[in-house]
């Protein structure tokens, strides 16, 4: 196959790009699959006094529930606030009917914590700098 002469330019990365690639992959499944995956987008907070201490988002996605983030601030961590907006994401993605939940963490931020909640681990992904894994875990809903 010849390689047609193109002049591809660096640009920084924009919610634009960003949401343009993501109608480009849902008009791509509709076309393959006649199906757009049933993407439904959530965001949960935790405010006190304005101030926002604590989030979770993410989005349904073929049947399962991608944990997208889970922030919780420094100060509040260790006090059920995570717990309570991942409980708050799960109740959602049975809502819509999701089968299962996932999501990714490093290895030196909370795999613990996801295993507590009832998520099992399904695969590491090793060789980041620092001696840095992801883990990728799943909890059936």
């Amino acid at each position: 196959m010849e390689c047609l002469a193109l002049e591809i330019k660096e640009e920084p990365p924009s919610w634009d790009l960003e949401k343009k690639s993501y109608e480009g992959f849902l008009q791509h499944s509709v076309e393959t699959l006649g199906y757009d995956g049933d993407v439904s987008g959530f965001a949960f907070v935790y405010r006190n006094e304005g101030k926002l201490l604590g989030h979770i988002s993410g989005k349904s996605f073929y049947g399962g529930l991608h944990i997208k983030h889970l922030i919780v601030d420094h100060t509040m961590r260790g006090k059920g606030v995570g717990t309570a907006l991942m409980n708050k994401a799960l109740k959602r993605g049975k809502e819509l009917g999701c089968k299962f939940a996932y999501l990714e963490t490093l290895n030196f931020q909370a795999p613990e914590f996801y295993q507590k909640l009832g998520f099992t681990l399904e695969f590491i992904r090793r060789g980041y700098n620092q001696d840095v894994s992801m883990y990728y875990l799943r909890k059936e809903l």
